[in-house]
């Protein structure tokens, strides 16, 4: 109200530990959000157990070959130390999935590989039939690591993996957040 903010279009975003909250705020307030996306993020396994009040559009951004956050679930390590077990990507969406009540049928194409050398490349399931116009949307980074979609590489590869470059994470999650809102 302060600053005349529309409380029908609050949006969460992050990457690792930001990707975690939003999926904790989609989970926890469910209420206050009209959509979050999560890049480099699963569901951790303690709010598997919970339920939003009502269905939240989620994208996610994951990478199969993420050395931090594995694809594949389990124990997130950095540097050697645990921080927390996460579902893995599929188990993910399928409790998005089952909370938003969608179709069984996604929408699945491949993103064209524009950058042959980055060694990663897009797929991408949508399921755009979800209840209350909800949706949930899955960016599959194919040898993709612990990076922003055509990001910046910001650690050497061997720490972090590959970064795809054959399309913008950031525009992917704007056009996906300007399609929802609160009603």
């Amino acid at each position: 109200a302060r600053w005349n903010g529309d409380l029908r279009r609050v949006f969460v975003t992050g990457m690792s530990n930001g990707g975690f909250m939003s999926l904790r705020v989609a989970v926890d307030l469910a209420h206050r959000v009209a959509a979050i996306a999560a890049v480099t993020a699963s569901l951790p396994a303690a709010l598997q157990d919970r339920t939003p009040s009502r269905p939240v559009p989620v994208l996610l951004m994951n990478g199969t070959s993420d050395p931090l956050v594995p694809y594949e679930g389990g124990m997130v390590s950095v540097l050697g130390r645990e921080r927390g077990e996460i579902l893995s990507t599929d188990a993910t969406m399928a409790w998005w999935l089952a909370h938003n009540r969608c179709s069984a049928d996604p929408s699945s194409w491949e993103l064209p590989d524009r950058t042959l050398l980055d060694g990663a490349r897009g797929e991408v399931d949508a399921y755009l039939a979800c209840e209350a116009g909800s949706e949930v949307v899955l960016y599959r980074i194919v040898d993709g690591g612990h990076t922003w979609p055509g990001g910046r590489h910001y650690l050497p590869r061997l720490l972090i993996g590959r970064t795809c470059l054959d399309f913008s994470g950031t525009a992917a999650i704007y056009d996906f957040f300007s399609r929802h809102r609160l009603e």
